[in-house]
């Protein structure tokens, strides 16, 4: 009796054989040993000294303005912070202190 599991036929498949070098075949043939090696897209192009996320790493004068600004922003943020915070505490105790009334006055 025949296998109906067996698609291909008498059992006498193999996988492909896959070059590691280019797995998906886009270079065709043996990419290891294909003539003329590998062509770099960029040859020519100045390297730069990227820092992180590619961004290029920054000068010790831009890195100082920058810390100034980001600084005096901190300083902003927090000065509004102190103040919204300031005006909360306002009206809490307004709040609470109109709540007070209103149960003396029940």
């Amino acid at each position: 009796p025949a296998d109906p599991m067996d698609v291909v036929g008498g059992g006498d498949y193999a996988p492909p054989v896959v070059d590691a070098a280019d797995p998906m075949g886009f270079v065709g043939g043996d990419a290891a040993a294909a003539p003329g090696g590998y062509s770099d897209p960029f040859q020519g192009m100045p390297a730069q000294d990227a820092g992180g996320m590619g961004m290029p790493t920054p000068t010790p004068e831009t890195a100082s303005a920058l810390r100034e600004w980001e600084d005096k922003h901190e300083r902003e943020l927090e000065e509004a912070a102190r103040q919204e915070q300031g005006k909360k505490n306002e009206r809490r105790q307004s709040a609470s202190d109109d709540l007070a009334k209103w149960y003396e006055e029940r």
